[in-house]
């Protein structure tokens, strides 16, 4: 432009000049040389120059010449004057003697001048040189003015060009430049060089209202400023100036703000440029400070800006109304980057790409639609053409994408590169080297928006992440659900990340289902602490893996440790029909001790378990829960085991070697499978079931006898209780209570033990025991063979029992070990019909037993038995009964019986004292029986024995001891007193004779017990001595029994009686009676024999008796 507007100039100037000289030439001649004045001008012009008319005319001024419609035209330019007058200054032309114009005046014209590539402008240099000659060319013009001119300069055209020319002074001239983008009104003050100044004044002022910028997209938008300049323009020097430039914004929209700067136009295309002052504004977009400017050599452009800052929310606004993409405006929008740079460099070769590089101080944005909020960061950008990167740092600075973490991430390290590329289809930005990091997490990655123009945007995110535990937050994926998320930050209490990955993608823009994003999550986990209940442990571990796809998370943890049990792996995930809701899936191995301590702080762990029942061992386990968020945890435990050791509290000997599967089902209870184990080597199997805290087993074994006796803690032998048997049995537990019930029928099971637990192993018996643990006590049923029934509490002090039974072998259950080892204190209420003594049934109602460990009380109540038994501490025990009838005998000669007694060891009793107040052997009454036991080693012995029958007092010793596997007994008696007579009987009812005094000595011993005496086995002595007496009258009865005679077989039996009738008178009086026998071998033998002395005769009677035979051989 400024080269066509001093073209102009110099042309107009030349062509003024000419036309001054030709009409001052021809003035006399006026018009009628217009023809002549034509073909001058052309000639001198080299141009066609046409004028309609040339005259003078008159003024109240004074006279001036007038040209009308001058047409000049050439091949490259053409000048149209509509008029032109000179006013002639009459003071000087009449001093001067010729015509001196006053003024020159052009109005109203037209100049086109055709301009061609090769045209040539004057270099800057030179242009002092050309103002100089067109100084020189207009001074004899004189005053000059132009009116109302258009110029037309190629593409740009000046309007209504005025100007003015004061001679000595300078130029003034105005237009309107008109270019095809834009139309601005130009002024230009033109001062001419003086001697005392050598130098050109040029001042240019422009006031631009809709400029606009030529930026792609910013097509429709336009500024207002107002442009002034001041040109120092010397010979030989480079041109000078200094321009200021002011905003002409209106209503805080569109430029504000001024440039003033000073510059050098150094060439023809060359210039420089240093900024004063730099302040313009656009909304959203600031230029501020001093110092910098540019260079320009005709090639490349070199500037500098001090500072320039962007905010593109106002930006955005300011922008929309003009049309702004609708994809870029959403951007400036929402994301609101905010730019601070300074130091901005431009290095701009005119034909390649401007390279600009600029010192960031400070850049944030933050987040929205997909695009992360980064910020404040610092760093440099660099810009080439529509590539550029920019390389970022901070040391506190915030990331946050939000739709992929809900959490932002605060006082960042943030360091990195962001490359971005504008092509047609639209903008391109990669990050790399990306990291954001702070004492507790470094992340590493990678980022890609595609800001495409024809297409879907779309942002791709790549992450390495190492992290710990108070990072967790923050590294939670946005998608989870709330509860999700609320749940995974309070139940990973500790965590390490080392290598972890993330990525992103997702598509950009307005109305997009932002679902489609897809994130995909890997953390390697070093070490973590994950406690997913509550009240549960945590799983403790040093490797493990986070992932997360298809919006649901996903982490699984290798050879961790629960609360002591061991995990090889666990996973817990989202399932992708529920996010609300962890499943869990794992397998254990550890201590079942420890698993029931689990359970137990989980307020899970049935009552039964630790309590009563008690586990060791080794458990394996697989794990199935789930998990619903803010809801009890659902799920099962599938249990394994091959060698645990099983101990209750009702059961004295553990169960070993348990096998077997179990499934435990949280918030409902335990079902196992069948398992298997040994109770004391014996094969065992059993079921659980553990529902709403109460505890069922069932199940059943081959138990043998011996192994029983151990686990009932019965003090019988092996050969009391035999075989082996098929148990089954129940246990319970319920709240506060539990129960154990075994059964069996019997079969295999043999005893050797008294009536009424007597029992062949082929035969059935069927057993039944129940044991009851409740909160008011302990009891137990016990049911043997449909014969006897066992009932009773055993936490009681006294334990106390009830034996119900039809009858009870005393004998028997006396003989045996001690049963109340280890009892403590029993109360045993025996309630039975008779119990049998040997094989006497006695008739008991009820009877009573007390056992302490200090004390043992028995009590009987009945017709036939009834008194009491007592011990206390390690005296001897009291024997001490108000009646004891037994029946009668058998006769004195009857074949032995069975011994029940004949391998019992009688060291085994106690010593005892015995009372027997009355005692009835059939018709026969005992009074004040009495006798003094002694135990010791294999024998017991009666130091004292002592008891009165028909008012007779005996007296004796007894002695029953156990040696070389066999027993012996020994009795002595001996009697004295007038009543001796008294047991001498026909039968049970009246004595055979009286005397004044008597004396009876027997001494016998036999094989065997006490229980197993016998006449027919015994041997010893009996010795007989009577003194002054007489037989006494028993009627008839003596008369029969003369008959007989000694051929009688009850003789033999009389004999033993000493009742001799058959031999005397009734009545017949004696002196003394002497008789000794021996007993041996089944026989009795007289020797010396029998003598009876009377008044009036006297006989002798020897011989031996076969007892056994019944056989006499007698001599009287």
């Amino acid at each position: 432009m400024i080269r066509g507007v001093l073209t102009t100039k110099a042309i107009i100037i030349v062509i003024l000049a000419a036309l001054q000289g030709v009409i001052l030439a021809a003035l006399p001649m006026v018009n009628y040389w217009r023809t002549d004045i034509e073909e001058l001008l052309s000639e001198r012009l080299n141009a066609r120059v046409a004028i309609s008319e040339v005259g003078a005319r008159l003024s109240w001024t004074g006279p001036y010449l007038e040209a009308l419609n001058i047409v000049i035209q050439r091949e490259t330019e053409s000048l149209e004057v509509r008029r032109v007058q000179i006013l002639l200054d009459l003071p000087a032309t009449i001093a001067a003697v010729e015509p001196v114009i006053g003024e020159f005046v052009l109005d109203e014209g037209e100049f086109i001048q055709h301009l061609s590539d090769g045209s040539e402008i004057p270099d800057p240099f030179t242009w002092a040189q050309l103002l100089t000659s067109l100084h020189e060319a207009i001074e004899t013009v004189g005053t000059l003015k132009l009116q109302n001119f258009d110029v037309l300069l190629g593409d740009i055209s000046l309007k209504r060009l005025s100007l003015e020319i004061n001679p000595g002074v300078g130029v003034l001239a105005k237009a309107r430049v008109v270019t095809k983008d834009v139309s601005f009104p130009l002024e230009v003050d033109w001062r001419y060089a003086t001697a005392e100044k050598q130098s050109h004044q040029l001042r240019m002022r422009t006031r631009l209202q809709n400029a606009p910028i030529p930026m792609v997209g910013l097509e429709e938008l336009s500024i207002g400023l107002e442009a002034t300049s001041w040109l120092t323009i010397r010979d030989g020097y480079p041109v000078e100036g200094i321009a200021n430039i002011t905003g002409l914004a209106a209503r805080d929209q569109g430029l504000s703000g001024n440039l003033r700067m000073r510059f050098e136009l150094t060439g023809l295309y060359s210039a420089r440029a240093s900024f004063e002052s730099l302040q313009l504004e656009l909304p959203g977009l600031r230029v501020t400070g001093s110092g910098g400017g540019f260079h320009f050599d005709g090639e490349r452009l070199i500037a500098q800006l001090p500072a320039v800052d962007l905010m593109a929310e106002h930006l955005a606004a300011f922008l929309k109304p003009f049309g702004l993409d609708p994809k870029l405006e959403r951007r400036l929008t929402l994301n609101k980057p905010a730019l601070h740079v300074s130091e901005v460099r431009l290095n701009w070769h005119l034909e390649e790409a401007p390279l600009i590089n600029a010192e960031v101080d400070s850049f944030e944005m933050q987040a929205a639609r997909a695009i992360p909020q980064i910020g404040p960061v610092s760093g440099e950008l660099f810009l080439h053409g529509s590539r550029g990167w920019f390389h970022f740092h901070s040391e506190a600075a915030i990331f946050s994408l939000p739709e992929v973490f809900d959490e932002p991430w605060r006082d960042q390290s943030i360091t990195g590169v962001l490359a971005f590329s504008q092509k047609d289809e639209g903008l391109v930005i990669k990050g790399h080297d990306l990291r954001v990091q702070n004492n507790l997490h470094n992340v590493e990655g990678a980022l890609l928006l595609d800001l495409s123009s024809d297409r879907e945007q779309q942002i791709q995110l790549e992450m390495t992440v190492k992290a710990g535990t108070e990072s967790l937050a923050g590294f939670l994926p946005s998608v989870l659900d709330i509860e999700v998320a609320a749940f995974l930050n309070r139940t990973i209490e500790e965590v390490s990340v080392e290598n972890g990955r993330i990525s992103y993608s997702a598509p950009l823009g307005a109305n997009l289902d932002q679902t489609r994003g897809e994130l995909a999550m890997r953390l390697p986990l070093d070490s973590y602490r994950f406690k997913p209940l509550a009240d549960w442990p945590a799983f403790i571990g040093r490797a493990g893996v986070v992932d997360f796809a298809n919006r649901r998370a996903r982490i699984d943890f290798q050879k961790s440790e629960f609360g002591g049990l061991f995990i090889n792996r666990a996973v817990a995930w989202q399932p992708s029909e529920y996010g609300s809701q962890i499943n869990i899936r794992g397998d254990l191995t550890g201590d079942a001790s420890t698993a029931l301590q689990i359970l137990d702080t989980a307020g899970l762990k049935p009552n039964a378990f630790g309590s009563q029942i008690a586990l060791e061992g080794l458990l394996k386990g697989d794990v199935r829960l789930e998990i619903p968020i803010g809801q009890r945890p659902e799920g099962s435990v599938f249990l394994e085991t091959q060698d645990l050791l099983v101990t209750w509290k009702n059961l004295n000997e553990p169960i070993t070697q348990v096998k077997g599967r179990a499934e435990y089902r949280l918030n409902e209870g335990l079902y196992s499978d069948i398992l298997t184990g040994r109770l004391l080597g014996d094969p065992v199997e059993a079921r659980i079931t553990v529902l709403e805290g109460e505890t069922d087993i069932t199940g059943k074994g081959r138990i043998r006898s011996a192994n029983f006796l151990k686990l009932a803690k019965i003090g019988l032998t092996e050969k009391q209780l035999f075989g082996s048997g098929e148990w089954f049995f129940s246990a319970g537990v319920r709240s506060g209570s539990s129960f154990l019930s075994l059964e069996t029928d019997g079969l295999g099971i043999g005893t050797a033990l008294p009536y009424p637990f007597d029992k062949d192993p082929d035969t059935i018996g069927q057993i039944k025991v129940r044991l009851s643990n409740e909160p008011s006590g302990s009891s137990l049923a016990v049911k043997l063979f449909e014969k006897t029934r066992i009932r009773g509490t055993l936490d009681t002090t006294p334990t106390v029992l009830e034996v119900i039974t039809p009858r009870i072998d005393l004998i028997g259950w006396a003989t045996l070990p001690s049963l109340g080892t280890g009892v403590g204190n029993l109360s045993l209420l025996l309630r039975t019909e008779e119990i049998l003594l040997g094989d006497i049934p006695l008739a008991v109602s009820e009877t009573a037993i007390k056992l302490t460990p200090q004390e043992f009380h028995v009590s009987f109540n009945g017709t036939e038995l009834a008194g009491l038994v007592s011990r206390v501490s390690d005296a001897p025990l009291s024997v001490d009964l108000e009646r004891l009838v037994l029946p009668k005998s058998g006769k004195l000669l009857d074949p032995p019986r069975e011994d029940p007694l004949l391998d019992y060891n009688p060291g085994q009793l106690s010593s005892m004292n015995i009372r027997i107040s009355t005692l009835f052997r059939g018709d026969i009454r005992y009074q004040d029986f009495s006798a003094v036991l002694v135990s010791g080693t294999s024998r017991i012995d009666a130091t004292t024995l002592e008891f009165d029958r028909e008012g007779q007092r005996f007296k004796g010793e007894f002695a029953w001891a156990y040696q070389d596997g066999r027993a012996q007994s020994a009795l002595l008696l001996r009697a004295q007193g007038d009543q001796l007579g008294n047991i001498l009987r026909v039968n049970e009812d009246d004595p055979i004779l009286e005397a004044e005094d008597g004396r009876f000595v027997s001494n016998l011993s036999w094989h065997g017990s006490p229980l197993g005496f016998s006449v027919l086995k015994s041997q010893g002595t009996v010795e007989l001595s009577l003194k002054k007496g007489r037989f006494l009258d028993l009627g008839n009865s003596a008369e029969v029994l003369r008959l007989f005679g000694i051929l009688n077989i009850d003789t033999i039996t009389r004999r033993l009686r000493l009742d001799f009738l058959d031999l005397v008178q009734p009545g017949v009086a004696f002196d003394g009676v002497d008789a000794e026998a021996k007993m041996a071998g089944g026989a009795l033998i007289f020797d010396p024999g029998l003598t009876m002395r009377g008044p009036s005769a006297s006989f002798q009677l020897t011989g031996r008796a076969d007892l056994i035979n019944k056989e006499l051989e007698q001599k009287l």
